[in-house]
């Protein structure tokens, strides 16, 4: 039984008005909410869309959001694109605001099945894959969620015999509540979005929250051939995460699954990119990558980063030093080597014929003098420093356990010994960092994420 909510009244908050958000404030307002919309763009950058929730009696607030509107409501439904580290947002769960993403929301009036996918690649290709399956079968369905249309722009074309499949990023399911689809499904999964979701290993933000009122019995169904992903270590994590549900599952407890080697047209793929990053050409991108990759980051983004990446390392080609990684046939893992240090690159292929970069991603490491350069650095000090307690040069964020912070760092430091940073993981080298630090006895890598503004760690973890 979903829980009900009655919008009638109802002082809601909308942040963001990009689609969802728009989706979002006419839904509320058309049963009776008093629905405030705050944006960032100004008015002349929006104007149509103004003019039309104006129309339908929402309130709107351009040109920046107001700390004061977030604590006067019932309601908070943010787009996926705000992260919830917003101090706004933050402040508002401090005095008890409900703060629920738009899938939240729209399942709690959607009428029929659902099926959620998520996972870090190939969400697009099974969600349609399944309403195409669905359809077929001769079943009423529609699709929804990521892969475009916004799931609460579909609850009133739903029905009770009907299914609906939606496709759900990391982004929308990190502040649910309630959900629960009636069939989740958890595709691969990589370490993305580390500045938005503070920690090295996502599933926490995937598969606990999907699984935290689940019936009394489970079932765990892993499917792979591990062209994309290894999915016995997958699937033995996912049930020890399941029964858990206090933590990311153990180190150690994985059955290692060997890949059959690369598919030629990984290798093939790898050059072409590596030759896109040391001169980047729109109409190649656009041949060469699947249309997803502009979308999780425009291209302008992605030239925006590059150039960050040679600033900081200068100019770079791929490290003569480090063999490529293939963690599947349609994955590879490699280094950039600059004058000034390393940076990781992966891409991931999706399986059409031929196959296309479905994924890309970046470690884009700080600069020099930088907060988060600092703090990384000041935490590689104390490690090296082999000193007991938490050093009070390094503020940690309310909720972050300073005492169980030192101990797992330690433990880390005495098994590699004294360590020196190496190449940078991951990271968008502003507020997260992965980096490699590479000590006497072993190489191991540290996570570090901060508020860049106050300088504040709101996590720091550390894995062989």
């Amino acid at each position: 039984m979903r829980p009900g909510i009655e919008l009638a009244g109802k002082q809601v908050l909308v942040v963001g008005l990009a689609r969802t958000g728009i989706a979002t404030a006419l839904f509320c307002a058309a049963r009776g909410a008093r629905v405030t919309a705050t944006e960032e763009r100004p008015e002349s950058q929006i104007a149509e869309t103004a003019a039309k929730l104006r129309a339908s009696g929402v309130t709107l607030e351009l040109g920046g959001h107001k700390a004061q509107t977030f604590i006067e409501q019932d309601l908070i439904v943010p787009s996926p694109g705000v992260p919830l580290m917003m101090p706004a947002l933050a402040a508002a769960r401090v005095v008890g605001i409900p703060v629920w993403s738009e899938l939240e929301l729209a399942w709690r009036f959607l009428r029929g099945r659902l099926v959620c996918i998520t996972g870090s690649n190939g969400k697009t290709t099974t969600t349609s894959l399944i309403g195409h399956i669905l359809e077929t079968a001769g079943l009423p369905v529609q699709v929804a969620g990521n892969i475009g249309t916004p799931l609460i722009s579909r609850v009133d074309v739903s029905s009770d015999t009907g299914f609906t499949v939606v496709e759900a990023s990391s982004f929308q399911l990190e502040s649910i509540s309630t959900f629960r689809p009636d069939v989740a499904v958890l595709l691969n999964i990589t370490p993305d979005h580390l500045d938005r979701h503070g920690h090295p290993d996502p599933i926490l933000h995937v598969l606990i929250p999907l699984a935290g009122g689940a019936a009394s019995t489970m079932y765990l169904i892993a499917l792979g051939n591990s062209t994309y992903a290894a999915m016995a270590p997958l699937a033995m994590r996912l049930l020890e995460a399941v029964l858990r549900q206090d933590g990311p599952a153990a180190n150690g407890n994985s059955v290692a699954i060997a890949s059959p080697g690369p598919w030629p047209e990984t290798l093939a793929a790898r050059e072409e990119v590596s030759q896109l990053l040391r001169s980047w050409d729109d109409g190649a991108a656009q041949r060469l990558f699947s249309p997803n990759v502009a979308m999780d980051a425009p291209f302008e983004e992605r030239r925006r980063r590059i150039a960050l990446i040679r600033e900081r390392i200068g100019d770079f080609g791929d490290d003569p030093g480090r063999k490529p990684e293939f963690d599947t046939p349609a994955h590879c893992r490699w280094w950039l080597a600059g004058e000034r240090g390393t940076v990781q690159a992966q891409i991931q292929l999706n399986p059409e014929r031929p196959p296309r970069v479905q994924s890309l991603t970046l470690a884009v490491p700080p600069a020099a003098g930088s907060a988060l350069r600092v703090t990384l650095d000041a935490v590689v000090d104390w490690l090296n420093s082999l000193e007991r307690d938490w050093p009070p040069s390094i503020p940690v964020a309310d909720g972050v356990d300073a005492g169980l912070l030192a101990r797992r760092l330690r433990m880390a430091a005495v098994w590699a010994g004294p360590c020196r940073v190496g190449a940078f993981k991951a990271g968008d080298g502003t507020a997260s960092a992965a980096a490699e630090l590479v000590g006497d006895h072993a190489t191991i890598t540290l996570t570090v994420v901060i508020d860049p503004e106050t300088r504040i760690l709101r996590l720091s973890d550390v894995t062989p």
